[in-house]
């Protein structure tokens, strides 16, 4: 056995490293690649100037440096094992004006992820921190942070990633950096399932993101705090399904929120047996956006084979009511769906191309500019024979356009000529089908106009049922 849990649990080691002038190398290295990357993908994921990070295994202040700079005066806080990296980062690496903006009481010496600062934060990261412990280190972390985190807040962690069984057993090779990792000592590599074991009890929603353009090969996993029933933010959202039938659409509920709450059971089968109409296998990759409290999601999930769900849903209390309300936690073990909470359209954090891309009840609330970027968003990652469905509003041609923006739960009309026109400047072609909807209408696009219904099958996309639609 080692001496050593890991190389920095030795202080004699690290200190003398430090005395050297090697704390850049003591951490690592890579002081501008990793630090940047850090900062970049949080502010993508949300970051702004007025929350407060805590950073885990701060070090000599390699992501700090530049999160303190970002973020405003006093909202960088970070912890680690060594006073020495802490002091040479502070001392050394950070200029008078960031030093400014950094308390030193803002760094902490903490041996088992203790968080000694009386204080919430909105956003964690520990970047390589997780490659260096045992499980039961990664446990006692999760559980100390979930302490300090105020509901919805986001932790981030870099791991080694080992896709199965299979590979986890052995030693593997992780690539751009030629890492080598081990299942039962440092550097560590972890199958998704067991971080997400980790958590098990502890009020978190798993997300595996995977690939984040990580220098030497690690992957990224988030851990969202949940609210707890003591917590949420209103009675209504706490209703029983009975109870919320009331509540008209847009209401603080997730079956209320997503459109009218007596809908909800249709809105979910007419969306399945649409797609499955389209081609849906068990095998398909599917993208659906706007995902909500998922509506389609608790079909799919457990319709598609494992990894074949991406969701993306900006208010991410949907997606954990969803889940706790109608999926069920053990789906996301057995079936790995990913979900992104972001707003931009960007969806290359699940890094693959798309059989079929469900957007209901987008187009219906976006301006033009989100219009643009839901369309581009669609065309980027739609693969060459998916095909992409969405719902809308028709609107006359003589009429202006929508104001831009996000119109909810309001809903905005677009002309089908300006939507096929918008399409064709990302490379798609689109039909309109007659598949039943209660409020709007479908249309389907696609980069090869094969994949498109032809004129001889639209009679038969009509989706119509003999009741249960208000």
């Amino acid at each position: 056995m080692p001496q050593h849990l890991n190389v920095y649990y030795d202080r004699n080691a690290v200190a003398k490293g430090v005395a050297a002038g090697a704390h850049r190398s003591l951490i690592g290295g890579l002081w501008d690649e990793l630090g940047s990357l850090q900062l970049e993908y949080l502010r993508a994921q949300g970051l702004q100037p007025h929350h407060r990070l805590l950073d885990i295994g701060c070090g000599c202040l390699r992501a700090g440096t530049r999160f303190a700079d970002y973020l405003d005066p006093g909202q960088y806080y970070g912890i680690d094992l060594s006073q020495e990296l802490i002091d040479v980062g502070y001392d050394k690496e950070l200029t008078p004006q960031i030093r400014a903006k950094l308390p030193r009481e803002n760094l902490a010496v903490s041996s088992q992820f203790e968080i000694p600062f009386g204080v919430d934060f909105d956003f964690v990261i520990a970047q390589s921190v997780f490659t260096h412990l045992p499980l039961n280190h990664l446990t006692l972390c999760l559980s100390n942070i979930q302490a300090v985190l105020a509901d919805g807040a986001a932790v981030y962690v870099s791991y080694f990633q080992a896709p199965d069984l299979e590979t986890w057993t052995s030693p593997m090779s992780h690539q751009p950096g030629n890492i080598t990792s081990y299942p039962d000592r440092d550097p560590y590599h972890y199958q998704p399932s067991q971080l997400l074991t980790c958590a098990t009890g502890l009020p978190y929603d798993f997300e595996n993101i995977g690939d984040w353009q990580h220098p030497r090969g690690q992957s990224l996993a988030r851990f969202t705090k949940r609210a707890t029933p003591d917590n949420h933010p209103s009675a209504t959202r706490m209703q029983t399904r009975d109870q919320a039938l009331s509540l008209k659409p847009g209401s603080d509920h997730y079956r209320a929120f997503v459109g009218p709450p007596g809908n909800f059971d249709f809105m979910s089968a007419t969306q399945f047996s649409l797609l499955f109409a389209l081609g849906l296998r068990e095998t398909s990759q599917v993208l659906d956006i706007g995902c909500g409290s998922l509506r389609l999601g608790r079909l799919l999930i457990p319709f598609l084979q494992t990894d074949r769900y991406c969701g993306v849903e900006p208010n991410s209390w949907l997606v954990q009511d969803g889940i706790d309300r109608e999926l069920g936690r053990d789906a996301l073990t057995l079936k790995t769906p990913q979900f992104s909470s972001r707003s931009d359209y960007n969806f290359a954090e699940f890094d693959r191309c798309f059989d079929f891309i469900m957007a209901q009840s987008m187009v219906t609330h976006a301006g033009p500019d989100q219009l643009q970027l839901l369309f581009k968003g669609a065309a980027d990652h739609l693969s060459d024979t998916g095909v992409f469905t969405f719902s809308y509003t028709p609107g006359a041609p003589e009429k202006p356009l929508p104001a831009e923006g996000w119109h909810y739960p309001q809903c905005v009309g677009y002309c089908p000529a300006y939507l096929h026109q918008r399409l064709a400047s990302f490379g798609l072609c689109a039909v309109e089908i007659p598949w039943f909807h209660p409020g709007a209408r479908w249309m389907v696009a696609a980069k090869d106009p094969s994949r498109l219904p032809q004129a001889e099958d639209l009679q038969a996309l009509n989706g119509r049922v003999f009741s249960g639609a208000e």
